[in-house]
């Protein structure tokens, strides 16, 4: 009952449940149920709870195989926690593809690019373990804080080859390594052969265009998003104001600006005061 709760979405009602099994019926949680509940305490963001969790599992003894070692380093990892998931990590005796994906994606996630990196050169090197979407996903993100356009370029190889560049979100990722890699050029031909395209995957472009100050192609891509039936958010709308603010737009600016307000219902926030100054 709990993994369900946790498997549709009910993270509140799966640990409420999780506790009251143990608490008032007697029973301590098996593995299952304390993975789940462990996951419960990371889309939550829960540490204290999670911490004491694993707390218990040391107390009863009980062994930390791979799906619950991974569980722990996406809590700690999830709560920015990066120390205490390397230590899961480094004491997990087996270890998958999801268990390296994990530690990988949580250093990227929490600005820890270089961390990040050398933990999958590791797993290139010193496993049998091929990357996986997730796994090239959080490389490209890392590629892209460190600038790393070699490694980001082998990865796209890899990608290619490997037949994994059918993912939205991957070549979502592609986009945004080549655009702050200085290769503009090849982010627009990811955009243009994508089949299917997202807010991210416009958001990517637009941010990209305008970051190599071409802010009247990133416009153009802001009016044919609209075309296609996508509907801006605030990141776009960062990327929109940096284009104007790059290309001495200013009139476009201040319409861009009074529209996201007026037409889009997305309020101004620190970034887009940003770009109007």
């Amino acid at each position: 009952m709990v993994s369900w709760y946790t498997m549709n979405g009910y993270p509140k009602d799966a640990l409420l449940l999780f506790a009251e099994m143990e608490l008032e019926e007697g029973m301590e949680g098996d593995e299952v149920a304390i993975v789940s509940a462990l996951s419960d305490c990371a889309e939550l963001k829960d540490l204290e709870c999670g911490t004491k969790l694993h707390c218990r599992i040391r107390d009863s003894g009980m062994k930390i195989c791979v799906v619950l070692g991974t569980a722990l380093i996406n809590l700690y990892a999830k709560c920015g926690e990066m120390e205490s998931a390397r230590e899961v990590f480094d004491e997990t005796p087996e270890r998958n593809i999801v268990a390296w994906s994990a530690v990988i994606s949580g250093y990227a996630q929490n600005n820890q690019s270089k961390e990040a990196l050398k933990v999958f050169k590791k797993m290139v090197s010193d496993s049998d373990h091929k990357p996986n979407a997730i796994t090239v996903m959080a490389v490209l993100s890392a590629c892209a804080q460190e600038g790393d356009l070699a490694l980001g370029k082998w990865v796209h190889v890899y990608v290619e080859r490997e037949g994994l560049n059918h993912s939205t979100g991957l070549k979502n990722s592609l986009i945004d390594m080549c655009s702050k890699c200085r290769k503009i050029d090849v982010a627009c031909e990811i955009f243009e052969g994508m089949k299917e395209k997202d807010i991210v995957s416009w958001n990517a472009m637009i941010n990209g265009l305008a970051l190599h100050g071409l802010g009247d192609k990133a416009l153009i891509y802001f009016s044919l998003m609209q075309k296609d039936g996508i509907k801006p958010d605030d990141i776009t709308f960062i990327g929109v104001l940096s284009a104007c603010s790059h290309g001495g737009l200013v009139k476009e600016a201040y319409t861009h600006f009074r529209n996201m307000g007026e037409i889009f219902g997305i309020p101004p926030k620190l970034e887009h005061f940003g770009c109007m100054v």
